[in-house]
């Protein structure tokens, strides 16, 4: 398949998912059932009924119900559908009002559902299914708007565009080149992304149906039936603009007109169905009698509001999460949870500016902002921004505005709770970790039956963890580092050492004491010379071959290395015990490493000592609550003339968390650190 026809399975594709974007809000706004005149329904315009009647089912027909049917399990199966009674109650009530009085379609089963998706979407399936994500339930600002989207796609199904359609294109791309089109570039992530997904594998010709979308004349049909639909169910059809308006607010720079490709633009589409309504003298509702009717949809919408604010943070859409959250305040400003959520939209806004500028809407930025998402991930966007000063800026703002509002919402009636969870996260962002913990613990206490609890206990254990870190290793945290006044004259230089084996203990410590880890002290010990080895070898100091075992054995030599490193280990806690005394020149093993076998260009020794633990679970929750060690490794490194016996370096390092895992990035940080000041080799 050519570029440019994949590009247009996809966009079609997306037409499926978005012919009338809207979005999808649990509404529970109660308004009251429109007198229905008995006889035929009304019809403003005298045009044509408002089903096609004289549609006849061919056997390409039923193979697509068939296909549509399966569509509707899975989406269920896969968890699409949002499973709240009261939403899809209210969704199927205002459908049903829409819908003319004794209307029966051969092959339609009534079904209105919203999808949990962020992405403000709606759409219909020809066997009467109707979804509307909550992502335009949250967008709309009164049922009249939600019930100008479902007015428009009950007018796809009940005027057959779906199968009409499918009849003209499905020769037009094989299915497989559709399935592979799709795999290929799926524009939409997350759940619509799912369904788009879903809707390729099991009805690949729904796809063929719309890859040219739906003809302008279809189109331009399901608005302005659509607005009949409204006014016989005394909706103001005036609302059909406004939703149109919405729709086109881009607040995340996606270029959702492309999903319009071979749709009337939007433009063009408020100007017609601002015509017809003149034309048809269509009686316009009163200002405050809509501002009634927007009140009473937040009231009953907030909890579904809120909630896609929550998938639209899941799912980085972190501009339409503070847009939506803005509108909750304004429209409640003393709720504690809506006050919650906009610091949450500012928190995680991160280093992005809360609404995008001009410059940022052109289409030329959008396209480049769109090939930019497909490459980075959310994190590595934000790394890079953050690498400006504008972005720091940025940043710096969103998070001052992020505290206040969550000091603000627990000030507030009824404070919400998380809000100390989100206070938490915040100064845990900010490296406050004490105050970290305190905000964790007040919404553990407060909450103690959230569903993340769990969750944010393992946070708070860990992060308590490296607070008693930072409180019981503080005073010898520092990097240790003591020089021979001949190192730092430069009297010697250190170019050849010879590492004598390190010796590294661990162990486990659990409720019953401590336990040795012979096989993980050996492997440890390995890893750390290993480690000394590299950061010497960045000083240009070559590590030589160790004494081998044979010259241990040799009667002639009057000291082994198991001798001198018996005789390192005397020394060592006179070392420790007065550390200055190394920069006076005042430690020395005397002559007998002149007696050691060692290479002759070798200019010094190096020993190493250490000793750590980790601990097991149970002793872990233990330390969080009652206090003791956490798990850490302390090395002591000494360099010693390998022809005097002086002692010329002596260094510790201190390292926070389990030594034995596989990862040693830490532990050779720490080693680097205390060997900063050891000359490198000229």
């Amino acid at each position: 398949m050519k570029t440019s026809n994949a590009r247009l399975v996809i966009i079609a594709v997306l037409v499926l998912c978005l012919t009338a974007p809207i979005c999808g809000v649990p509404v529970v706004a109660v308004r009251q059932e429109p007198t229905v005149q008995q006889g035929p329904p009304q019809n403003p315009s005298g045009s044509q009924a408002p089903a096609n009647d004289e549609f006849k089912f061919g056997k390409t027909d039923l193979e697509l119900l068939d296909q549509v049917n399966l569509l509707d399990q899975r989406f269920e199966r896969e968890g699409l559908v949002l499973e709240d009674t009261a939403t899809n109650a209210y969704l199927k009530r205002i459908g049903e009002i829409l819908l003319p009085r004794g209307l029966h379609l051969e092959h339609v089963v009534w079904k209105f559902r919203a999808l949990r998706d962020p992405v403000p979407n709606a759409f219909a399936l020809p066997n009467g299914s109707v979804y509307v994500t909550t992502g335009l339930l949250a967008l709309m600002d009164n049922e009249s708007e939600v019930a100008a989207v479902l007015a428009h796609e009950l007018t796809h199904v009940m005027r057959r565009h779906t199968y009409l359609q499918n009849r003209s294109n499905r020769k037009k791309v094989l299915a497989i080149n559709i399935i592979n089109a799709v795999g290929v570039w799926n524009p939409v992530g997350g759940i619509a992304g799912a369904a788009i997904d879903i809707i390729t594998a099991v009805a690949p010709l729904i796809v063929v149906a719309t890859i040219f979308g739906y003809s302008r004349d279809l189109e331009r049909e399901a608005d302005l039936k659509g607005v009949e639909l409204m006014a016989n169910a005394e909706y103001p059809p005036e609302e059909m603009v406004q939703a149109l308006k919405l729709l086109s607010n881009d607040i995340e720079g996606e270029q959702i007109k492309l999903f319009y490709n071979d749709h009337p633009a939007l433009q063009d589409r408020i100007k017609y169905v601002s015509a017809y309504l003149g034309s048809n003298a269509v009686k316009v509702t009163a200002a405050m009698e809509l501002n009634r009717e927007k009140n009473a949809y937040f009231t009953r919408a907030e909890s579904i509001m809120r909630h896609d604010i929550q998938l639209a943070i899941n799912a980085a859409r972190f501009r339409s999460a503070f847009y939506l959250s803005q509108r909750l305040v304004e429209f409640h400003p003393n709720a504690s949870e809506n006050v919650f959520w906009l610091a949450e939209s500012y928190r995680t806004l991160g280093p992005r500016s809360p609404q995008l500028t001009d410059k940022e809407l052109m289409n030329s930025a959008k396209k480049d902002a769109a090939k930019k998402r497909a490459k980075r991930t959310p994190e590595e966007e934000e790394r890079d921004l953050l690498a400006s000063e504008a972005g720091q800026q940025t940043w710096k703002a969103n998070q001052q505005k992020a505290e206040e509002l969550y000091l603000r919402a627990l000030q507030l009636d009824s404070a919400f709770p998380a809000a100390h969870r989100g206070l938490g996260m915040l100064y845990e962002k900010l490296g406050r970790r004490s105050e970290a913990v305190s905000e964790y613990e007040k919404y553990l206490q407060v909450a103690p039956a959230a569903i993340d609890h769990e969750r944010i206990q393992r946070r708070l254990e860990a992060l308590i963890s490296v607070v008693f870190l930072f409180a019981a290793v503080a005073p010898t945290a520092a990097p240790a580092q003591y020089l021979h006044p001949k190192i730092t004259s430069k009297q010697v230089t250190i170019r050849n050492v010879v590492l004598l084996p390190a010796k590294v203990d661990i162990v486990r410590d659990s409720m019953k004491g401590p336990e040795g880890m012979g096989a993980e002290s050996d492997a440890l010990s390995a890893r750390v010379s290993q480690l000394i080895t590299d950061v010497l070898a960045a000083k240009h100091i070559t590590a030589l071959a160790t004494p081998s075992a044979s010259s241990e054995t040799d009667s002639q030599q009057k000291y082994t290395v198991a001798d001198i490193q018996s005789r390192y280990d005397e020394l060592l806690p006179k070392i420790a015990k007065k550390k200055k005394d190394v920069k006076q020149g005042r430690f020395s093993m005397g002559d007998e490493v002149l007696s050691l076998n060692l290479d002759k260009n070798a200019d010094a020794i190096v020993f190493i000592r250490g000793h750590g633990q980790k601990l097991t679970s149970g002793k872990k929750t233990y330390v969080l609550l009652v206090g003791g060690k956490p798990a850490y490794l302390q090395l002591t490194i000494a360099i010693v003339d390998s022809h005097t016996g002086e002692v010329l370096v002596y260094a510790d390092s201190l390292t926070a968390g389990d030594a034995t895992s596989p990862e040693t990035k830490r532990v050779r940080k720490g080693i680097e650190k205390s060997l900063k000041k050891l000359p490198a080799a000229s």
